[in-house]
């Protein structure tokens, strides 16, 4: 179930609980004495939901949704086991707008993969792949920068 199923009249099915009201053991997220399964949000100081994350056996797994003070959606992020794997073309397209906001410059994203590995039941390995043609004219250089590419792997151990 996703955090989206929420909004289609399911909201009695999944538990909703506030960050404030969670334990953390480790790096499991405890409701109750026990891990959560459901739906972790936080609240900014007005109120409004900061943040929705979906929560399989104390870890972050499925979508996280951040928002703003005016409940407008500013990140979603994809979690397996507790970890980022990916984010929507949105979300991609601001970091890439942080990251290069000191130049002028126009940009493409040509291709974002995000490929998942489990080689035994306790080590998995990830790798991504970010490649964007753009015109960045840069303020700190005489150059001209046309793409840009970041390639990422990790190798994860499973503690538990």
């Amino acid at each position: 179930m996703g955090i989206f199923d929420l909004f289609k009249g399911k909201r009695e099915t999944a538990l909703r609980v506030n960050w404030d009201d969670t334990e953390d053991i480790g790096i499991v997220t405890h409701y109750k004495d026990k891990p959560l399964t459901g739906i972790a949000y936080g609240l900014h100081d007005n109120g409004s939901i900061s943040e929705e994350v979906e929560m399989l056996d104390g870890l972050k797994h499925g979508q996280g949704v951040d928002y703003n003070e005016e409940s407008n959606i500013t990140q979603t992020t994809i979690y397996e086991n507790d970890l980022i794997v990916d984010f929507d073309e949105d979300t991609w397209n601001c970091l890439l707008d942080d990251i290069f906001q000191k130049d002028n410059y126009e940009y493409e994203l040509i291709d974002m993969t995000i490929y998942n590995y489990d080689i035994t039941q306790k080590v998995s390995c990830n790798f991504g792949f970010l490649f964007t043609e753009f015109e960045s004219i840069s303020h700190w250089t005489d150059h001209t920068l046309t793409d840009f590419s970041v390639l990422q792997c990790t190798i994860q151990y499973k503690l538990y």
